[in-house]
């Protein structure tokens, strides 16, 4: 028997749900890495500015940043192209809203893979249409904030700009 299909709203909903979970995972890998490499590095100038680290010492420090700023990199292209899983959105929303009972994620697993083992189509459509009419009252999207992630993105950004005025302002000589 072919997978049951979730409703157009609903698929639209949790494709909208997606994309920002997404967007969230992007803002987060992002002042992830302003904070992180900037930190690094400036832990790094620090160290061998006050104990004069030998230049094989400081080689590695410059390795282990490299790798971190390489690890950072992976974070962010994996933040890009991996795809959500719709099953943990749908448990995220029902952490939000527990009144849907977990109808939400049992709708979604029904909709990736229904067989004969999990009742009849008849049951499985009246499982999916139950979900989608409980959900259709609700604003899922706040079970996703976007406030605290995008506020420290930018406290990582602004701390990585001002990092950087020292760079404008030192002698050049």
């Amino acid at each position: 028997m072919p997978a049951a299909k979730l409703p157009t709203k609903l698929h639209a909903r949790l494709d909208e749900l997606a994309a920002r979970v997404r967007k969230l995972r992007v803002i987060h890998a992002v002042g992830r890495t302003a904070f992180l490499l900037p930190v690094a590095a400036l832990g790094c100038i620090l160290a061998d500015a006050y104990l004069g680290l030998p230049t094989v010492v400081r080689g590695g420090l410059l390795i282990g940043w490299v790798l971190l700023a390489v690890r950072e990199g992976w974070r962010l292209f994996q933040a890009i192209t991996l795809p959500v899983d719709w099953e943990a959105i749908a448990s995220a929303v029902e952490q939000e809203f527990p009144r849907l009972a977990e109808r939400l994620t049992t709708a979604v697993e029904l909709a990736e893979s229904a067989d004969e083992s999990n009742g009849s189509p008849a049951l499985i459509n009246e499982v999916i249409l139950d979900a989608d009419s409980r959900a259709r009252k609700l604003d899922l999207s706040t079970a996703f904030p976007t406030g605290q992630v995008t506020a420290s993105c930018i406290s990582a950004l602004i701390f990585f700009l001002l990092l950087l005025i020292p760079a404008f302002f030192a002698p050049h000589g």
